[in-house]
């Protein structure tokens, strides 16, 4: 009789780490249902969107687009209107990297918008890399956008200054 409990606690244990993290992809021409907490036309903005790539990890979705300044222009208004904070994150330079699989290198992409949700709601953050395909110069960012720095510029000038000493 004293097994049972032990082989639940096993059980449990054994399963947690399965049941905790739950992943797959999605890939161009996908169908994006989309979780509770999301805005309504969140799935049909991505659908509709040059996205490239995509995937999820528990209650978040990174998605990645290929596109040049106007058809992330586009993306940016439609986001817009969606019901939600927002958030683009600039970023310097042409090194890409998944941000929910750690530090694996994903295909090539301008921006990618990165939505994590839960059913009490959600946040999505688009971020956008400067480079021959986006223009920092024909870049439109609605106004009621929060626009933040990726930070590589900071970090480039403050490893500059400390071996400048």
């Amino acid at each position: 009789m004293r097994r049972q409990p032990l082989l639940v606690s096993v059980l449990i244990f054994t399963l947690a780490g399965v049941l905790h993290s739950m992943g797959g992809i999605y890939t161009p021409g996908d169908s994006i249902g989309g979780a509770s907490g999301w805005p309504k036309g969140l799935p049909k903005l991505i659908e509709s969107s040059a996205m490239v790539d995509g995937h999820w990890v528990n209650f978040s979705d990174e998605f990645f687009f290929a596109g040049d300044t106007a058809e992330l222009n586009r993306f940016l208004a439609r986001f817009g209107r969606l019901g939600l904070d927002h958030v683009v994150v600039i970023h310097a330079g042409t090194a890409r990297t998944t941000a929910l699989w750690g530090d694996r290198v994903a295909e090539r992409y301008d921006w990618k918008l990165l939505v994590n949700s839960t059913n009490a709601g959600g946040t999505a953050e688009v971020h956008v890399w400067i480079d021959a395909n986006v223009l920092l110069e024909e870049l439109e960012i609605p106004e009621k956008f929060d626009v933040r720095s990726g930070g590589e510029i900071d970090r480039f000038i403050g490893k500059h200054r400390a071996r400048s000493g």
